[in-house]
């Protein structure tokens, strides 16, 4: 039984989700601050109904908001050192084993779920510091959630270990690239998955076709400029079979277009319809960065360099 098929957006926006920087560390922080207000609901609930057992008694109030400050300038300093080392080991890669190779690096997941983990604490430790108050004869101290925070804090510091052993690691030949070696077995595991899209067809016949559309067929434009990506295969086959009109692709994924240059030659079934050129142009991803995903030379490519 076949895989279900990913949505279009996320197959042309994968590689770019992947290599950033931000999505991962966001979705952390996201977390962070989720529990910090489930934390903050159950000490508010138990200030009611009773002391939930506690790993640590965090002190009073005054305790609680020292403890989170401490956590707090901790963890943004720690963000900082972990951006620094981050931005080394990109120029160290750049340099020593090419610019193509930065996108490479910017895959590994250390440094973003330590700047996540870092982050998120600091965020939740100011979330917490809000909550504490000790006015007009109430006092809240929320001993769990001040808990949690400490527990974070801990996890922070095994993971700023393996972060940097894991930078460490990256950065070895052997491990560059056996990193693009895998990219490139994915990007043929998935062009393997799409399928045979060409039938049983006379190779006479598809070259006399191929004299037709160049004599014949009308030329389609890019609609803006960049790197191709992606195609489309199965929806540009479908496209034309339901027109009944052929279309040929004159440039490939890895090859850069600039607007109004040559993107198809069409030639119209026999009753005139052919896919227009805004549903050609979408059947292509164009983007500002080479990929491996169907771009198989830029892999090889970055194994070369």
């Amino acid at each position: 039984m076949s895989a279900p098929a990913l949505p279009r957006w996320y197959r042309n926006r994968r590689y770019e989700l992947r290599t950033s920087l931000w999505l991962v560390p966001s979705l952390i922080i996201g977390a962070f601050v989720v529990l910090a207000l489930g934390a903050l609901a159950v000490d508010d609930h138990l200030l009611d109904h009773g002391r939930f057992p506690v790993l640590l008694d965090p002190g009073s109030a005054t305790d609680v908001r020292n403890l989170m400050v401490a956590i707090a300038g901790a963890s943004i300093t720690v963000v900082a050192l972990v951006a620094s080392l981050t931005l080394v080991t990109l120029t160290v890669a750049s340099t020593q084993f090419g610019p193509r190779l930065i996108r490479s690096f910017l895959a590994t997941r250390a440094p973003k779920v330590t700047i996540g983990l870092y982050v998120g604490t600091f965020v939740y430790s100011l979330i917490v510091l809000l909550a504490v108050h000790d006015t007009d004869g109430v006092t809240f101290v929320p001993r769990l959630a001040a808990d949690l925070a400490v527990l974070a804090a801990i996890v922070d510091a095994i993971a700023l270990v393996a972060y940097l052993h894991a930078t460490a690691v990256s950065i070895q030949p052997a491990t560059v690239v056996n990193r693009i070696a895998n990219q490139l077995d994915e990007a043929l595991d998935e062009l393997a998955a799409m399928g045979v899209l060409v039938g049983e067809t006379d190779p006479a016949e598809i070259e006399a076709l191929m004299a037709r559309i160049v004599e014949e067929g009308e030329v389609v434009v890019a609609a803006g400029s960049g790197y191709v990506k992606r195609v489309e295969h199965a929806d540009l086959v479908a496209a034309a079979a339901e027109a009944g009109a052929a279309v040929h692709l004159v440039v490939r994924p890895g090859q850069f277009v600039l607007a109004g240059s040559p993107l198809a030659r069409v030639l119209p079934g026999p009753d005139g319809r052919r896919p227009d050129a805004a549903t050609i142009n979408a059947e292509l991803t164009v983007g500002a960065q080479r990929t491996v995903e169907q771009d198989l030379r830029f892999a090889v490519d970055q194994l070369v360099e």
